[in-house]
């Protein structure tokens, strides 16, 4: 069989020009800023002496405004030097990157998990191959990074989870840690016989462990979504829930229906405020029933037969006398060790400012009429919260958006309270952020 020849090869022309910043002519289509640093100006280098004359210096670390220590991002590397006096009794210099996993339940379920053990020999007498390098140097280079995984189980990996500490008294106490740290293990040559004396010492330096991550594209800053609804209605995802009035009452009461408005992008940075939307609609006579605002005085007035003859602590056990129209961010630790099932909710982040814009009605409603309610809102997550949810093994940390509607005298009430909670991811880093912009860039950006 005859081998055909190649076809002929003909030579492009030469690359067009590559310029930072567009022409006249030229649009920027899309562009994504390169992160630089929360302040240039500032040293980036940490320091850290002990009184035995051992110093550590770190470089390229990133400041955390929630942690004293050096912050690392995913796959970082601990580079830095260190520095050991006394150096000839000095006979070797190791550093290690610890990484663990603890946790503790008063149920008698635990677990210790090793995330991370990187070791390297800065300087060893027994490798040296003269006299002259016997004696350990004045300052040894650092160098290690972080793993992406771990293993767990023998078989299973895992992301490495970041930094995290948990602690919760409550009737059973449950407490979860992520913690790492460089450790300096210096041994010297025995100058005493004495007991106490200790030829290998090790100096441990706590870091943090923070992998940043961003949403999948911007977030409308809007206190009300219906601005946007109708121009871009793929920016809000809408959850319809229903109310229904409780058993004895399903006949004589019509059910609720309720709308809850998020963004559909589902993920936002810690320092974002989240609009959020809450619509409740139905007959005239039904909203009057759950939204009633009479107080315990006034109900107890018009002689209730639920206030009458009761004392002030089982006025009490009838609920709030106004109701409540709440929107949150909750977070649940959820622990799993070999079937044992822990968990605990806390709440990371409040609507505090929950308006309420529903239309006016010129004249009263009848009992059928439909009614329509609305309230319109930010959320925000309160300023210590610094760790983002995350699933490491037995360990998973999660976040819900919580729609929460609970009616006056909520124990009398002929509706049930609501509560909806919808999962969301929360981000350490907002989509773009103008004051980290590289300074290259500052020139692309303003020609956008």
């Amino acid at each position: 069989m005859a081998c055909r020849e190649p076809p002929s090869y003909t030579f492009s022309g030469p690359a067009p020009d590559y310029r930072l910043a567009p022409e006249e002519t030229e649009t920027t289509l899309q562009h994504t800023p390169r992160w630089h640093g929360v302040d240039n100006t500032e040293p980036t280098c940490f320091h850290k002496t002990w009184p035995q004359g051992v110093k550590v210096t770190l470089h390229h670390y990133h400041k955390d405004q929630f942690s004293q220590f050096p912050t690392y991002a995913k796959n970082s590397h601990v580079s830095g030097e260190v520095e050991v006096d006394d150096r000839n009794t000095v006979m070797e210099v190791v550093a290690c990157l610890h990484g663990k996993l603890d946790i503790s339940v008063t149920n008698g379920s635990g677990c210790h998990i090793k995330l991370a053990r990187e070791r390297v020999v800065l300087w060893s007498a027994a490798n040296s191959a003269s006299c002259s390098a016997s004696i350990c140097p004045a300052i040894l280079p650092l160098s290690l990074r972080f793993p992406s995984t771990y293993t767990y189980n023998g078989n299973t990996e895992e992301r490495l989870p970041p930094s995290y500490d948990f602690v919760s008294y409550a009737l059973v106490v449950l407490m979860a840690s992520c913690s790492y740290n460089l450790t300096i293990t210096i041994t010297r040559s025995r100058k005493s016989k004495l007991i106490f004396w200790k030829p290998v010492v090790s100096y441990v330096l706590p870091l943090c462990y923070r992998p940043r991550t961003r949403p999948i594209r911007p977030l409308l800053q809007e206190p009300s979504p219906f601005s946007h609804l109708k121009v871009c209605p793929e920016e809000f995802l809408m959850i319809p829930m229903t109310i229904l009035p409780k058993r004895q009452d399903e006949s004589t009461h019509p059910p609720l229906h309720c709308q809850f408005l998020l963004p559909s992008v589902q993920t936002f940075c810690l320092t974002d405020s989240i609009p959020c939307h809450i619509q409740v609609q139905g007959p005239a006579r039904g909203l009057s029933e759950f939204f009633s605002q009479t107080d315990v005085q006034d109900a107890a007035e018009t002689g209730l037969p639920m206030l009458k003859g009761k004392s002030k602590r089982s006025r009490l056990a009838l609920g709030s006398s106004k109701p409540i129209v709440r929107v949150f961010i909750a977070r649940q630790i959820f622990v799993d060790i070999s079937g044992r099932k822990s968990w605990r909710t806390l709440t990371i982040g409040e609507c505090t400012h929950l308006v309420q814009d529903s239309p006016q009605y010129d004249e009263p409603l009848s009992n059928n009429e439909t009614m329509t309610m609305d309230w319109s809102g930010m959320v925000e997550c309160k300023k210590d919260v610094s760790t983002v949810g995350f699933i490491s093994g037995p360990l998973t940390v999660k976040d819900y958006l919580v729609f929460s509607l609970t009616p006056a005298f909520s124990s009398t009430s002929k509706y049930p309270s609501l509560h909806h909670a919808h999962p969301i991811r929360l981000v350490t880093d907002p989509w773009q952020d103008d004051t980290l912009i590289h300074p290259s860039d500052f020139s692309t950006s303003s020609s956008r």
